[in-house]
């Protein structure tokens, strides 16, 4: 099996729901169909954290339930730990553990209204609207590469909007638009994922 966790303070944890520990289970099955939950007594197994952990990603912890992995604040990337039969030597678990981290955001707009492919056209100037004093729109798009290289929307998870200078632009429900009579000129927008 394999596990997906990132660092408690990854914006992973606080935005996406990522795990951010593992308790360690370890189970033993008998022949009769019953099943010891031996997690709490190291008699039965060891663990190896070191081998298969090159990156460093992982750290053991504990609290009531048992043993925590934790991934480490160093580094993202993948481990496996070992889990060893202290009774019987040649039985051995392997468990994957992929540790996460948010890599780059990339913002975009494109035009509004909507139309057949418009989402694959980047707006980055918001034009007036005929002879008036009203601007066109865009929809704001916000895509987090993660450090294995895929990809997810987080438009809806972004927060906290400011536009530099302050009062030409606003973005509400993912629509940027700019203030009627807005001055002309350059409008840099930041926000807030997490």
């Amino acid at each position: 099996s394999s596990v997906k966790m990132a660092h408690e303070s990854s914006p992973l944890v606080k935005g996406l729901d990522y795990a951010y520990n593992s308790s360690l289970m370890v189970l033993i099955d008998y022949d009769d169909g019953s099943t010891d939950d031996v997690s709490h007594d190291e008699s039965f197994f060891s663990l190896d954290l070191e081998t298969l952990d090159p990156n460093d990603v992982l750290q053991r912890s504990s609290d009531s339930s048992g043993i925590l992995l934790v991934p480490s604040a160093k580094h993202s990337g993948q481990a496996e730990i070992i889990v060893k039969s202290r009774l019987l030597p040649e039985f051995e678990m392997k468990v994957g553990i992929e540790v996460l981290a948010a890599d780059t955001l990339h913002l975009s707009a494109s035009p509004l209204p909507e139309f057949e492919n418009s989402s694959t056209i980047e707006v980055n100037k918001l034009h007036t609207i005929g002879n008036s004093d009203v601007y066109q729109a865009a929809k704001l798009h916000a895509v987090l590469t993660l450090s294995d290289g895929k990809t997810m929307d987080v438009t809806s998870k972004l927060t906290g909007f400011v536009s530099v200078p302050a009062g030409v632009i606003h973005v509400t429900d993912e629509v940027i638009s700019a203030f009627p009579g807005a001055v002309h000129g350059d409008v840099s927008l930041f926000s807030s994922f997490y």
